[in-house]
């Protein structure tokens, strides 16, 4: 009789221990699924924006126009970058150019013919501690690019 009553929290204890770890595991898997929404929505906003920008040539500010397509297609999450300039690289080849230009700011989208390539870059703060501890400075930084031919 005294060795049933040992036993009796034995299952508080163990689930205890267990649910610990199961909710780890479910706030990383949360965390990771997040990062991979994050990283193709801005993908997506970015591919979207260059297209648009490589359709609609000569109308108005090429730049800002690529600046409001990627923030319309974001769904709220270009707001969201952690790093302090937001704003996308852009950068135009001509077909001449025998290296492309590094990493050259330029103010509009090119001519007909010419690449223009996009990039972003970004940064999403994590929120599972232990998770964060793996990442430098809690977030995940990454880039986007794209690179699209002007049309005619």
């Amino acid at each position: 009789m005294a060795a049933g009553m040992d036993r009796k929290g034995q299952t508080t204890v163990e689930f205890a221990l267990t649910a610990v770890l199961l909710l780890f595991l479910l706030f990383v898997l949360v965390d990771f699924s997040v990062m991979l929404y994050v990283n193709l929505t801005m993908q997506h906003a970015v591919r979207q924006a260059t297209r648009s920008a490589v359709v609609r040539k000569g109308e108005g500010d090429p730049r800002g126009e690529l600046i409001r397509e990627i923030r319309d297609n974001s769904n709220g999450l270009y707001d969201k970058n952690a790093l302090p300039e937001k704003e996308p690289m852009v950068t135009v080849i001509t077909p001449s150019a025998a290296d492309p230009p590094a990493g050259a700011v330029v103010a509009d989208t090119g001519e007909a013919g010419e690449l223009i390539a996009v990039s972003l870059k970004y940064s999403w703060p994590l929120l599972t501690p232990l998770f964060r501890s793996f990442f430098s400075g809690g977030a995940y930084d990454f880039t986007v690019r794209v690179t699209m031919k002007n049309e005619p």
